[in-house]
């Protein structure tokens, strides 16, 4: 089925039964499986930091940790990562709320064979990919190929709940495209939609690979900026200013971008949902191109 190794993280606190799931694996045929294994949840989640798996198979029930909290732990940290719970519990109700929390299976130990987990875990990635693949279609913004509002909200909820946790402080940066209505009225949609991509590349550009860029609709655009020093944000918004000016003095598209910026710092104890930090940002924003338009007078 497969024409590579599949790497596999085993988080089981039970050196028995590791050590039958990796016997298990370990029996020769066209699948080749690499198994690490870590017996507790520090261990696991630092495991994951160091190298890439295609599945986890994780015991939720763990001497510091117990229940669908490890789970959610394990899920929110690596969301791509196919999840296969195994246990000892027999508990039909704990599968299917463990399938309902991000678990792509739920396998009891004792009923374990290798046919049984070698098939479970060939699906759990094979499900997983496609998952992967429709949640990216549903939540990208076409035009721009940045996430659109429901790609934002899917992604910046689990970064919250990760900056909450390692007590790591986050912002967001609610971005208005100026004028956008002129320059559709003055030169056509079409410049119009040029105007949101050279935004988008522009916003690409001064913000970090692991930060969450959107287009939430129209001309607004939404960045979550991760593990962040509330101080630096004047940097970051004079980088987005820098980029804008580079942009219109090298262009020769009709129109010259600007850009209306509004920030909102995130402490790591907030309980603000991420909505309500959205209409701070928004707030912070529109004060912004007060100003501006104050100055244009």
């Amino acid at each position: 089925m497969y024409d590579r190794t599949i790497n596999v993280l085993l988080v089981e606190s039970d050196i028995n039964d590791a050590r039958l799931i990796h016997q298990l694996l370990s029996i020769e045929s066209n699948i080749e499986f690499k198994m690490d294994l870590a017996e507790n949840l520090s261990a696991g989640l630092e495991f994951l930091g160091k190298k890439p798996y295609d599945i986890i198979l994780l015991n939720i029930f763990l001497p510091e940790n117990q229940g669908l909290d490890t789970l959610e732990r394990f899920h929110d940290t690596v969301p791509e990562i196919p999840i296969i719970i195994m246990t000892s519990v027999d508990d039909e109700s704990l599968g299917i709320k463990s399938v309902q929390n991000g678990a792509q299976d739920y396998l009891v130990k004792e009923a374990i064979s290798r046919n049984l987990l070698v098939k479970s875990i060939s699906y759990a990635i094979e499900r997983s990919h496609l998952q992967m693949e429709l949640m990216a279609m549903a939540h990208i913004d076409e035009l721009t190929k940045l996430y659109n509002r429901r790609g934002f909200l899917a992604m910046a909820r689990q970064q919250q709940k990760i900056a909450t946790r390692t007590h790591r402080g986050t912002q967001l940066y609610f971005i208005d495209l100026d004028k956008m209505k002129e320059i559709n009225d003055n030169f056509g949609h079409k410049e119009g939609d040029l105007a949101l991509i050279e935004t988008a590349k522009i916003l690409k550009k001064t913000f970090r690979e692991s930060d969450i860029v959107a287009r939430l609709g129209g001309d607004e655009f939404v960045v979550l900026a991760i593990e962040i020093n509330e101080d630096f944000s004047d940097t970051i918004i004079r980088r987005i200013h820098e980029n804008v000016a580079e942009f219109n003095a090298s262009s020769s598209s009709l129109f010259n971008l600007s850009l209306s910026i509004g920030v909102a710092h995130i402490p790591p104890d907030s309980t603000a949902t991420i909505e309500e930090l959205l209409v701070k940002a928004d707030s912070s924003m529109y004060e912004n191109k007060r100003k501006k338009k104050q100055k244009e007078l």
